[in-house]
């Protein structure tokens, strides 16, 4: 018997601890659409579009493009390169 290796899993893709960034755009599945959202390190993602589904009802991850992450209740945004990283500066405290 031959196994199959496994793909790569739902949970690798989802955002989380995001929140809004942006004008709502609309809904899905009753959840707002949001132009962008910001994640817990502070990466910004905009909104790219509505993921593919399956016939068995799960989520397409082969359909997802470089860059791409999901959002329930199956959004898809994009990291937004234009977007600069943070830069963290390092200062010397001093007395007074």
């Amino acid at each position: 018997m031959q196994r199959r290796a496994a793909g790569p899993s739902l949970e690798n893709y989802l955002l989380s601890d995001t929140h809004a960034d942006g004008p709502m755009l609309g809904y899905c599945a009753g959840q707002p659409i949001w132009e962008a959202v910001v994640d817990g390190f502070g990466r910004r993602y905009v909104y790219a579009g509505v993921a593919v589904y399956r016939r068995d009802g799960g989520v397409d991850l082969a359909a997802l493009g470089r860059g791409e992450w999901l959002l329930k209740p199956g959004l898809i945004y994009r990291r937004d390169r234009s977007d600069k990283p943070w830069r963290w500066h390092f200062r010397r405290l001093t007395a007074a």
